[in-house]
């Protein structure tokens, strides 16, 4: 009685769903946010999910009302987030799928919306031979 197709490829999205860069995301956030005595907290983060990146930078600046042009922030905020995209973590269960998947010949393949900086350096530790996820590109 089952209804479902066998699965014949697979394609991911990276962020939020093979990898937590969410979490660095809000870290930074914060962190910027605090040097001006500023809060990130849920309500700003709410308004920003989804929106590209200069266009939440534009956004946290005039809710916050921060003494700095999108331009700047935006600046500040891929410094530190450029900085610890190769400490990104797999989301739970990521591996395993991944690896599941792998060993049953299904093809993969990741689709993102990240410029080529941010994805090398996000994926730097599975480039460089880490067992955290199987990613054929």
């Amino acid at each position: 009685m089952n209804n479902f197709q066998k699965i014949t490829h697979v394609i991911y999205d990276l962020d939020g769903l093979l990898l937590d860069t969410e979490s660095i995301h809000a870290q930074v956030n914060s962190e910027i946010t605090s040097r001006y005595s500023k809060i990130f907290d849920k309500q700003t983060k709410c308004k920003i999910t989804g929106r590209k990146s200069i266009d939440s930078a534009k956004a946290i600046v005039e809710i916050l009302e921060l003494p700095v042009t999108p331009e700047d922030y935006l600046q500040q905020r891929n410094t530190l987030t450029y900085q610890r995209f190769p400490e990104a973590k797999p989301m739970p269960g990521a591996v395993h799928l991944t690896q599941h998947l792998y060993q049953n010949k299904i093809p993969q393949a990741v689709a993102t919306s990240s410029s080529k900086e941010p994805f090398n350096l996000k994926t730097k530790i599975i480039k460089n031979g880490s067992n955290y996820l199987i990613i054929l590109l």
